[in-house]
């Protein structure tokens, strides 16, 4: 039996207990360095059987998923038993650093926050998070999470033939859900502060930015706002980050978005 541990910043460790080398293959690259060996006793445990080449069974807290498309339903099961520490919040977005300053994505899944992050990374800028970022209650300073970028066919064929980049990626696929697993090069580990917020939208035909009224922020960040057990901590957490420059970012070229950054990260 394989014993690991999925141990996050600023989340609470989970503990992966499987006989699957496949399936431990299968995590060690979708979550990186975040996947290791257990030298604890989390208090959340999930085990996982290999049923036959293309079924797999998830057992927590007594409840049993059989299914075909692991990667799918473990990820889904991750984001729905994460508690995050007390003394952070998390956002459903993506970040960059540029000029030690943290630029900050906002979106749904499939909102193009994986692609973005993926362009700037190879545009040079620093890597923080693709999809959790997660925000220190006291100083408002984003807390990297560097796991690997995982990709959609579609967005590396946009990345590698429309942009020109020759990203080098491994494959992840269970049969079912297929993704191609990015690790960029300049990432980041020290915890960063917050320059701008955008809510982005992706947009076929126009690239334009508009700021967001104050008395909207709040409304947009709460959107966002992902694991909230103590939900009126985090809405105080959420009015102070309202503070920062928010803004509805619509974009078709994610040229234009690495050029806004530029501009912004270059004025004093």
């Amino acid at each position: 039996m394989l014993d690991y541990c999925i141990d996050r910043p600023a989340m609470q460790p989970i503990r992966i207990i499987t006989e699957s080398i496949k399936v431990a293959k299968w995590l060690a690259l979708y979550y990186g360095r975040y996947f290791k060996p257990n030298n604890a006793i989390p208090k959340m445990t999930i085990e996982i059987s290999e049923i036959n080449n293309d079924k797999y069974e998830i057992t927590y807290n007594n409840e049993t998923i059989i299914t075909n498309s692991f990667i799918k339903d473990f990820s889904d099961l991750l984001r729905e038993i994460t508690v995050c520490d007390s003394n952070a919040f998390v956002l459903h977005g993506a970040s960059i650093e540029y000029h030690n300053e943290a630029y900050v994505f906002l979106a749904p899944s499939t909102g193009g926050k994986t692609t973005l992050t993926s362009y700037l990374c190879e545009r040079k800028f620093g890597y923080i998070t693709d999809d959790f970022t997660i925000i220190d209650k006291e100083s408002l300073s984003i807390i990297p999470i560097n796991k690997p970028i995982h990709l959609r066919l579609k967005s590396l064929f946009l990345l590698n033939n429309t942009y020109n980049f020759k990203i080098k990626t491994y494959n992840l696929d269970d049969g079912f859900t297929k993704r191609f697993i990015y690790q960029p090069n300049n990432i980041c580990v020290e915890s960063i502060p917050i320059r701008s917020i955008y809510f982005l939208k992706r947009n076929n035909e126009i690239n334009k930015i508009s700021k967001v009224p104050n008395v909207e922020k709040s409304i947009y960040l709460l959107k966002s706002l992902m694991f909230s057990k103590n939900v009126t901590s985090d809405i105080l957490s959420i009015n102070k980050l309202s503070k920062y420059p928010c803004y509805i970012l619509e974009y078709s070229d994610l040229g234009f978005v690495e050029k806004l950054i530029l501009e912004e990260g270059d004025r004093t």
